[in-house]
């Protein structure tokens, strides 16, 4: 399966209005299930579910591509206030931190009811908020602190299943 072009939309941060419509293209992006743009290392991460791997764009004029390749399909994935990136590996249950280049810093381990995961954000506390999907087709999102410990919200069904 090959995937490499990709409309991306872009909007102003305070107004919300539609800056531009550009397509970039990822050799070798399959399945993309999270986006994260880091304007300090200006450069779009993209998580590969399908090919197991995180893509990092040079957003400077170049548009290079690099990769680096993950255990397991990586989900979500967000940048955090250090301009690391956050990626979830859902069929691992962990979050794991990666300097800009790919350099694993940090592996979090989740408890064994958060699985299927989907979305990762870091508080300015240092915490992290993730949403997944638990037992089927309930969701819930949950807070976790460094260590992996997490205070979750009541699971709630998907609509329209």
């Amino acid at each position: 399966m090959t995937c490499s072009l990709y409309t991306v939309t872009v909007y102003d941060a305070v107004t919300f209005r539609l800056q531009c419509l550009f397509s970039l293209s990822v050799p070798g992006l399959c399945s993309s299930l999270g986006l994260a743009a880091c304007a300090s290392n200006k450069c779009l991460y993209a998580s590969d579910i399908i090919s197991a791997c995180i893509h990092r764009v040079e957003l400077t004029g170049s548009s290079a591509v690099s990769k680096w390749s993950m255990g397991q399909g990586p989900t979500g994935l967000t940048v955090n206030s250090a301009k690391n990136v956050v990626v979830m590996i859902s069929g691992e249950r962990k979050l794991q931190e990666f300097t800009t280049h790919g350099t694993l810093l940090h592996t979090i381990l989740l408890q064994p009811d958060i699985n299927d995961l989907e979305q990762v954000t870091e508080m300015t506390s240092g915490k992290f908020v993730i949403s997944h999907v638990g037992f089927g087709t309930h969701h819930r999102v949950c807070l976790l602190d460094v260590q992996g410990r997490s205070s979750c919200s009541k699971l709630w069904r998907r609509s329209g299943l």
